[in-house]
């Protein structure tokens, strides 16, 4: 699977990049979406080396294919009930990446407040029910609140031309809200 690109290589580092320089970034930071998380959350460096972080820990770590995009916007039941996903934006990643941006999206803040903890123990036995090594609680929840820092990115610099400034602010806000609570650009240092 190496010719599917990781989201901390490459073209995804130089799509990041372009966000982060200064105009572009500000840009974010004044609009409704900036608004809506907290000045702590505003700096563009602490932000690019949270990334950069996030990627040097993800190399050490198993990689699968994510779909990269799993935002409720995406998400779709058959007539059996069935769920699914449609937009895939395949990537090498770690686990949490996807877990993390998909139960942030999914959950408002309270329900995020109260299910996430169990959602992520109900997803590490899933992982042991089809054999596959899971993390121990412990270290999926560091690896899962790091990861909150790359949602957070890609709501805030995400283009209206792919979803409105009201569901970008929205999902900044959920993520804002979780790195906050977590102190995730902490658990990120350099």
């Amino acid at each position: 699977m190496d010719w599917v690109g990781s989201r901390f290589d490459g073209w995804s580092v130089t799509y990041q990049e372009r966000y982060l320089v200064p105009d572009v970034w500000r840009h974010y930071m004044e609009s409704p979406r900036g608004a809506a998380i907290s000045n702590r959350l505003h700096d563009a460096g602490q932000m690019r080396r949270a990334l950069l972080r996030i990627g040097e820990l993800e190399r050490a770590e198993p990689h699968c294919l994510i779909h990269g995009d799993t935002h409720l916007g995406n998400l779709y039941i058959e007539a059996n009930g069935t769920p699914g996903f449609f937009d895939a934006q395949v990537a090498r990643a770690s686990w949490h990446l996807e877990v993390s941006y998909h139960m942030t999206c999914a959950l408002d803040i309270a329900d995020r407040r109260q299910w996430e903890r169990p959602l992520l123990v109900h997803y590490l036995e899933a992982l042991k029910s089809h054999g596959i090594a899971a993390p121990t609680f412990d270290k999926a929840w560091l690896s899962y609140r790091r990861s909150l820092a790359y949602g957070l990115f890609i709501f805030v610099i995400n283009e209206i031309r792919f979803q409105t400034e009201a569901i970008n602010t929205a999902y900044t806000a959920r993520f804002g809200a979780a790195c906050l609570e977590h102190d995730t650009m902490a658990l990120l240092p350099r």
